[in-house]
Formats: structure tokens, C-alpha cells, sequence
């Protein structure tokens, strides 16, 4: 974790691929911002800081980020996948 290579943490890759209700997407940014809490907690305590993002793939991202505001801890940089 605390290697200089290490540039962000990402997780979760396109799981807003199945987001296709507007709960599915409020669920998915809710369960985002609990892991980017956790991660930023558990480095606080080594005294680093990395950002964390949860890549998207380009399915529903004008819905995401409308619902931003409302989860603006979620990720701390938008990481997309675009297939077009």
C-alpha cells in the first residue's frame, strides 16, 4: 500500500452496467462512498492518501452524474471506460 507506483485505488470495475433504475444507482454510489470512506480511513492511519475511483463503463453516466451532489464523497476522480 504504501508503494510510490501506486497512484489511485480502483474498484468495483463497470458495476454500473446493471444500474438501470435510479435505486440501483443511488444503492451503487451509496456502497461507492462506503468503500472510499473505509479506504480513506485505513490510509489516514499510515499517513498516506491516495484517490479512489470506481470505473464506469459508458452505460447511464449523465444519470450518475446528476446524482453526484448527493454523494459528493463517493469517488474522488471519475474513472470511465467509453466504448464508442
Amino acid at each position: 500500500k504504501l508503494h510510490p507506483a501506486i497512484l489511485l485505488w480502483g474498484f468495483g470495475n463497470e458495476k454500473n452496467f446493471y444500474a438501470d433504475t435510479s435505486t440501483k444507482r443511488s444503492e451503487h454510489l451509496s456502497y461507492v462512498n462506503e468503500v472510499t470512506t473505509a479506504i480513506h480511513e485505513a490510509e489516514s492511519a499510515s499517513g498516506v492518501w491516495h484517490p479512489v475511483c470506481s470505473p464506469l463503463m459508458d452505460n447511464y453516466l449523465s444519470e450518475y452524474f446528476a446524482l453526484e451532489s448527493s454523494y459528493p464523497n463517493a469517488v474522488d476522480v471519475w474513472c470511465l471506460n467509453l466504448y464508442r
